[in-house]
């Protein structure tokens, strides 16, 4: 996040409002003997980023612009209200790290004119323990490096392997399976099939004996209608 503008209406140890506007995106300072509120402003700064990190000796009343991640970002405090737009309208708080670590982002007169050739480590180094939760993770690596042979963990990493084949085995086995389960469904579904048109074909041969015996039937009865006109010539 890039300050922009700050605007203060009230600050505790600063006597009249004033603005600071056009801030650089690069490096500003401001410069001045003790007391007129450089550290005031910085507080006051902190307050807007963080709202639990509040003002001694009264309340604050100050608004900031900040461009951040291509949007227009403006916090506003009057004493404990605390609220964010984005790009002029109400918005959540940007994604800003925990206020716990509000120290990490703050570098104090002595860093910036430490020109040794190391300089910034150790501000480095301690922005990254106190991010990490106060752990130094570079001695936690070293020792770890130190006290785990290159062997370690070998017999383990075999037995996984070996794990991981027979798992990739049975699901295998598992889709093979299902395969077949799919082709008994389809050879159960074709047996019903079967099985009903035998059913039918048994009732279409039943009704055509039939048919024919009727037709006997109706020839003999016709046959026997005729014989006694025969016998009376």
């Amino acid at each position: 996040m890039k300050l922009r503008q700050l605007s203060i209406r009230q600050l505790p140890g600063i006597d009249r409002a004033f603005d600071l506007d056009n801030l650089s995106g690069g490096l500003n300072i401001i410069v001045g003997p003790n007391g007129i509120g450089k550290s005031r402003l910085s507080a006051a700064v902190r307050s807007l980023l963080w709202p639990d990190r509040g003002i001694e000796d009264g309340g604050l009343v100050a608004h900031a612009t900040f461009d951040h991640d291509g949007a227009v970002w403006r916090v506003s405090r009057d004493g404990s209200a605390h609220s964010w737009q984005r790009d002029g309208i109400d918005a959540e708080p940007p994604p800003l790290p925990g206020e716990r670590l509000d120290r990490c982002f703050f570098l104090g007169l002595r860093d910036l004119l430490d020109d040794s050739a190391g300089a910034g480590q150790d501000l480095a180094s301690q922005i990254r323990r106190q991010m990490s939760g106060g752990f130094d993770l570079d001695a936690v690596r070293d020792d770890f490096e130190n006290s785990v042979g290159k062997r370690v963990g070998s017999k383990e990493v075999k037995a996984l392997s070996a794990a991981d084949g027979e798992i990739r085995k049975a699901e295998r086995q598992q889709v093979e399976i299902a395969r077949e389960e799919e082709k008994l469904e389809s050879l159960i579904t074709e047996a019903d099939k079967a099985e009903s048109a035998g059913r039918r074909l048994h009732h279409y041969k039943t009704a055509s004996s039939l048919l024919a015996l009727r037709a006997d039937l109706n020839l003999v009865e016709a046959e026997l209608a005729e014989l006694p006109a025969v016998l009376d010539k």
